[in-house]
């Protein structure tokens, strides 16, 4: 059976996405097992095209159906061991790509393999109209759920 997610905006905006349970089944459930999260999304900095959310206190860091580019409606989990976190703990995020062919990026602009886990299957169009409003207006809390 499918698992599905809904990701709903606080200023407006829900998705829906399937997880790639057969291609990343260990990022799918660790995604799983934590839902539902309600946390800051941003515009993406680094990349430019990725709607982000920080999981600060997050320890995942397996590769799994990795790629440094995610293509336009999927989503992906990043996970490294970086430097300049605190603590040297792991630095995970979720990244919702606006565009095709874009390219994950950390500190120092080196491409970073990310776990694809999901595609959206609802509401795709808004996926950018969401990132420009990040981008113009600042963060905002989204709540990632399962959706049954």
């Amino acid at each position: 059976m499918a698992r599905k997610m809904e990701i709903e905006f606080e200023k407006g905006g829900k998705i829906v996405a399937e997880l790639f349970n057969e291609e990343a089944p260990e990022t799918c459930n660790y995604v799983w097992e934590r839902l539902p999260f309600t946390l800051p999304a941003r515009r993406s900095v680094m990349s430019g095209g990725f709607i982000g959310v920080n999981l600060y206190d997050w320890t995942f860091n397996k590769l799994e159906y990795a790629n440094t580019t995610i293509p336009v409606g999927e989503i992906g989990f990043l996970s490294r061991w970086i430097p300049h976190t605190p603590e040297n703990k792991p630095y995970c995020q979720i990244l919702i790509s606006m565009g095709s062919g874009n390219q994950v990026h950390q500190m120092w602009g080196i491409a970073s393999p990310t776990n694809r886990f999901a595609k959206i299957i609802e509401g795709l169009d808004l996926v950018r109209v969401i990132g420009t409003r990040l981008a113009e207006q600042g963060t905002e809390n989204v709540t990632y759920r399962r959706k049954e």
